[in-house]
């Protein structure tokens, strides 16, 4: 909301993997991932984001990546306390827009 973030400690990042989709089931895991909590997501990473415009990476190597894999991930902003709790907000409410990796 372009308020100063006081107690923001890092992001963390979540995916859903799928083993291929067409472009209307892209569309439909998109609609499934924004409707439901973080917590039906899986954890992959926090990412420590240190200097603005500098990017951080995601390892996939633990997630067994395999030729036409779809991914998407939701990177989500938390604060000391460990807010938002994974399981109380659904995608949409946080503001996060799942970002798709297909794997050729």
């Amino acid at each position: 909301d372009g308020s100063l973030i006081k107690d923001f400690k890092n992001y963390k990042v979540y995916y859903a993997k799928y083993p291929s989709l067409s472009q209307k089931q892209k569309a439909e895991a998109v609609t499934s991932i924004i409707n439901n909590e973080l917590n039906k997501l899986q954890f992959i990473q926090e990412a420590n984001y240190g200097q603005e415009g500098h990017p951080f990476f995601a390892d996939l190597a633990s997630t067994n990546p395999q030729s036409s894999n779809v991914y998407f991930f939701v990177v989500v902003a938390f604060d000391n306390s460990g807010n938002p709790k994974d399981d109380k907000y659904k995608v949409k409410e946080l503001g996060a827009v799942p970002l798709q990796l297909e794997i050729p």
